[in-house]
């Protein structure tokens, strides 16, 4: 009753169920195991965690490790997930899924040379499995073996002409390429597939905005805010592409819309102070510097140009002293 309610959403009341269940009786395992995934489902991750580690303290099973990886991978806690699906593995070495998702935490940690074997023995146990096919495209194409990565890329998108996923690899493939037209056309695809996921978007508007096309850039920008309003990231991104098309006020607005949503970003407050300097206010463009300076004092553009802002206003001795800092931070040519 508790599994049917947590397939059909009634997830709040599956996990009294199931907390009842394990008063009743705290020995199954599976109870445990249960839980936690509606635990996670619900984005309650620590507490799917700590459940998953009762299950595994009644059975040593392929399923819990699986799962307690992936409440682990959503944590970030990739060392501790990266072992669990190994172990996942070492009891059921033909667990395709466990492949799959380790194959995905060995690219989010940028080793694509790992992520690869993984991937080509989840497709060896399911060859049907999309997911591993289309990851196993990136992977390839991160480690810039051109001919198989296309390969793989263009049958992915063949055989799962509905996958936005695979239209959207498609497109980051052929931006390495240096093909934008190409690009382009992918990313439309992707977003047209799945118009809610902003990454189709950001994907799009980034291939136009290297293209020149800062205008269209901006307006999918903004459709794809629609959807995700608090992406601050993308905010940022929309103020570089309207900043480049002249539309300075637009773009001011909307990297303090970014500063607003995660005031701890350096370079969001960089990008706010370059646009103050373009409007000719230095003051407001040195108040924007010396907060990106303060949250990232390593940084030699963010030094750089606070020091050039100082020099416009006069401040002589401190505009010097930041540029020679600046220049102090740069790489030493060979």
């Amino acid at each position: 009753m508790a599994t049917a309610m947590a397939e059909d959403g009634a997830l709040e009341l599956a996990i009294q169920l199931y907390r009842e269940a394990i008063r009743l009786d705290p020995s199954v395992p599976d109870t445990y195991l249960n839980l936690g995934t509606a635990l996670r489902a619900a984005g309650r991750f620590n507490e799917a965690i700590a459940a998953y580690r009762k299950a595994l303290d009644l059975e040593e099973a392929a399923d819990i490790h699986y799962c307690m990886a992936n409440a682990l991978k959503a944590e970030g806690a990739f060392d501790e997930a990266k072992s669990h699906y190994l172990q996942a593995l070492e009891i059921d070495p033909a667990y395709a899924p466990a492949y799959h998702n380790l194959g995905l935490l060995y690219l989010e940690l940028g080793e694509a040379e790992s992520a690869v074997p993984v991937f080509e023995e989840a497709l060896r146990l399911e060859p049907e499995e999309k997911g591993a096919l289309i990851n196993l495209g990136v992977a390839l194409a991160d480690l810039g073996i051109a001919s198989r990565a296309e390969s793989i890329i263009r049958r992915s998108v063949s055989l799962y002409p509905r996958d936005a996923r695979a239209h959207f690899n498609l497109g980051r493939y052929l931006i390495d390429l240096g093909d934008l037209d190409g690009a382009i056309s992918a990313y439309r695809e992707a977003v047209r597939l799945a118009p809610r996921d902003m990454t189709n978007h950001v994907g799009l508007a980034m291939a136009l905005r290297d293209k020149g096309l800062n205008d269209e850039a901006a307006a999918e920008f903004r459709r794809g805010l629609r959807w995700s309003p608090y992406d601050s990231d993308a905010r940022m991104r929309l103020g570089v592409a309207l900043s480049r098309s002249g539309r300075r006020r637009e773009a001011l607005v909307e990297f303090w819309r970014a500063v607003e949503i995660d005031p701890s970003d350096s370079e969001f407050w960089r990008q706010l102070g370059l646009e103050y300097g373009r409007l000719g206010n230095d003051l407001e463009a040195i108040a924007a510097l010396r907060e990106s300076y303060r949250l990232c004092p390593y940084g030699p553009d963010t030094v750089g140009d606070l020091g050039e802002a100082l020099g416009r206003i006069g401040e002589t001795r401190e505009s010097r002293r930041m540029l020679a800092k600046a220049k102090r931070m740069l790489p030493s040519e060979p």
